[in-house]
């Protein structure tokens, strides 16, 4: 970000460099702090965003705020206000990546509520399309956490330390993204998204037991993308060995959107595969809906803000 980007801060829209908390703070030391990611897709023929499950994302959050014992009490609807007034500020008519955070300042071990002090920001940065984006993915060598040391129900700044690691580790070997095994040797996700291995026209997706966290875009692609398609999708358990016999494998997320999975360790999928062709729809599909460039299939998971000056 430069200099005089906007972020909103604690009520107020502040420069990039104004945004600050104190070295000894919770969120600083310890990584205390809970988030979410949300695309916000620009409808050019509206004049407006069209942002994702927002609502599904606040209550994301909130659930992470109970699991971590921080007090959010009135903070749902000042992220609601601060992202609108953030939107209007902004002079970009392109797609956007917006992080609704929460963090704790101090009162980190504290029991009464009244003694944590806590704040909130949502920052952005500029989001591509990933069209057709293929993923090279390595089965990384280290565990993903266990839901009983940190509850992977929540989204936690502090456990994406974990996940940089394996990240570290698939890119210095070559690859795009890791693949994360739980305790059991099952998969469970990536650092960033969920993932879905297709056999004929049958999802099969780890389930949140495995220890992943509950993905909204998970969620769409079961309740909305693969209904509308005529594609079965079920949880289940999988092994690394499930996703190597699949005819096709992707991942999932917010900045994934979704993305092919090219190869996994030594093992490459074939891209004349009539699977990889499925995978292809379902991206377009799900960009398309977000566009509004189909129909009103989608319109109860988006919510849209009119750019500023345009009719609300």
């Amino acid at each position: 970000m430069r200099d005089n980007d906007l972020i909103w801060w604690n009520g107020e829209l502040v420069s990039w460099r104004a945004a600050q908390v104190h070295v000894t703070s919770e969120t600083a030391l310890r990584g205390l702090n809970i988030f979410e990611g949300i695309r916000a897709y620009w409808r050019q023929s509206h004049d407006c965003y069209a942002v994702v499950a927002l609502d599904a994302h606040l209550d994301r959050l909130e659930q992470s705020a109970r699991l971590l014992h921080i007090p959010v009490s009135g903070m749902r609807a000042h992220l609601k206000r601060g992202l609108q007034e953030l939107l209007d500020a902004l002079p970009e008519t392109v797609d956007l990546y917006l992080r609704p955070t929460i963090y704790v300042e101090s009162g980190g071990y504290e029991t009464n509520p009244s003694a944590i002090k806590v704040g909130a920001f949502i920052s952005w940065r500029l989001a591509e399309a990933r069209v057709h984006r293929s993923l090279h993915c390595l089965v990384s060598k280290w565990r993903h956490i266990p839901p009983n040391s940190l509850p992977s129900a929540a989204k936690i700044g502090a456990a994406y330390t974990a996940f940089r690691l394996a990240r570290l580790e698939a890119t210095s070997k070559g690859f795009d993204e890791a693949i994360l095994l739980n305790e059991r040797g099952e998969i469970t996700e990536t650092p960033g998204g969920s993932i879905f291995a297709l056999k004929g026209r049958h999802f099969a997706t780890p389930p949140i037991d495995a220890g992943i966290l509950p993905s909204i875009t998970r969620r769409i692609v079961r309740e909305l993308l693969c209904p509308e398609l005529g594609l079965h999708c079920e949880e289940r358990s999988l092994v690394p060995e499930d996703l190597r016999g699949a005819d096709a494998a992707m991942v999932v997320g917010t900045l994934d959107e979704i993305s092919h999975i090219v190869t996994i360790d030594d093992h490459k999928f074939r891209n004349d595969h009539p699977a990889f062709a499925v995978i292809d729809e379902l991206s377009h599909l799900y960009r398309s809906l977000w566009r509004g460039e189909i129909d009103k299939r989608a319109e109860s998971w988006v919510h849209l803000v009119p750019r500023k000056g345009a009719p609300r």
